[in-house]
């Protein structure tokens, strides 16, 4: 839905920023399409870091249990556009903020260092 606050020179409809993404997406030096999605290795073999370090009793049982997950998902894309551009490019944005691996990496981080 478009905001009536903003200028009319700045709006743009749903379906052309979807085309936006898609073309964005589309560009094969930039992206590149997976087949399969890597997120529950990735969270296996971080589970399995975590482990060996508890095993190695370089952290605890607190510890492991707050840096370890079961319920990771994929980060997210969105484009925010450049309005001061012409043509409103989009600025390609991917979050993870939803599962914090930040969280459990800088604990181990700040253990390491």
């Amino acid at each position: 839905m478009l905001n009536p606050s903003v200028p009319l020179s700045l709006k743009f409809t749903q379906q052309e920023y979807v085309k936006k993404a898609e073309t964005m997406l589309k560009d094969g030096s930039t992206y590149v399409e997976l087949k399969l999605d890597p997120t529950s290795g990735i969270q296996r073999k971080s589970n399995d870091f975590v482990k060996q370090f508890f095993e190695r009793n370089w952290i605890d049982l607190p510890l492991k249990k707050y840096v370890s997950r079961y319920d990771s998902i994929p980060p997210k894309f969105y484009g925010l556009p450049k309005v001061h551009k012409q043509g409103f490019p989009l600025r390609p944005v991917s979050t993870s903020i939803c599962r914090n691996s930040r969280r459990r990496f800088s604990k181990i981080s700040e253990m390491i260092t």
